[in-house]
């Protein structure tokens, strides 16, 4: 300050710790990996598609005191001030942990999975004819696009073999993982996916579908967090049809 007196022109730098608090000597006082000017003048994150700045506290590697620290935090983008950045109801700690697929923590998503748990069909037959093979056909109208024909189909109609019977007499019903099955998705909120599919009598030259299942569902708060039952039933060709699924969200 003395030279500043008997000088023109004079600057003064003010150490960064003796207006924030931080420590004189550190140049990352928390010791989180993150520099303390950086996480005073902070970076910019997109979410929902829209940028905004966040900073994090230099004296705090946890400046929520939640299960991320703010060096994870920088890495995936998310808001250190926030347990749950896109405000979808599920904390980031939780979305950036999730695999297969992944949810976006930056998104307001949900992870989908639909599941054919039973499929039952007793005493069928369309055509009389003296051997009849059943098949089913998942399919799951595909949360990108919204347009019919774009289906995520596991396996097609002629890989899903799951019994037969002899002139329609007795009963078949096949439970657990059947062919193709399950198939988990990520999708936004307000997207649209339908639960889709047929079951199919074949008799080597004729195929007869006998019972048609298209469910639409919506993303959002109405279809919440856990599993809903689905059932479809059928009684054509003098027998009884019936598919469940469930559809699990999280």
């Amino acid at each position: 300050m003395r030279d500043c007196a008997l000088a023109i022109v004079c600057t003064v730098y003010q150490p960064l710790g003796a207006s924030t608090n931080t420590n004189l000597n550190e140049r990352d006082t928390d010791f989180d990996g993150l520099l303390d000017k950086s996480e005073i003048d902070g970076v910019s994150i997109t979410v929902e598609l829209v940028s905004r700045q966040v900073s994090s506290d230099p004296r705090d590697s946890n400046s929520y005191d939640d299960s991320l620290y703010d060096g994870a935090e920088r890495i995936y983008g998310t808001d250190p001030t926030q347990e749950d950045t896109d405000g979808d109801q599920t904390n980031d700690d939780v979305e950036v942990n999730m695999s297969a697929p992944a949810r976006n923590p930056l998104r307001k998503d949900r992870r989908i999975t639909l599941d054919y748990t039973e499929i039952t069909f007793e005493e069928s037959d369309c055509d009389a004819a003296a051997d009849e093979e059943w098949y089913y056909s998942p399919g799951y109208l595909n949360p990108a696009t919204f347009a019919s024909g774009n289906e995520i189909v596991p396996a097609a109609w002629t890989g899903s073999y799951i019994g037969d019977t002899d002139d329609g007499a007795g009963s078949i019903k096949t439970t657990g993982s059947l062919a193709g099955d399950p198939v988990t998705f990520v999708a936004l909120f307000d997207q649209q996916f339908a639960l889709k599919g047929e079951l199919v009598e074949y008799d080597g030259t004729t195929r007869e579908d006998v019972l048609l299942w298209d469910e639409p569902y919506t993303v959002g708060i109405a279809l919440g967090m856990g599993t809903t039952n689905y059932e479809k039933s059928g009684s054509l060709c003098g027998g009884t049809q019936k598919v469940y699924a469930t559809v699990t969200v999280d």
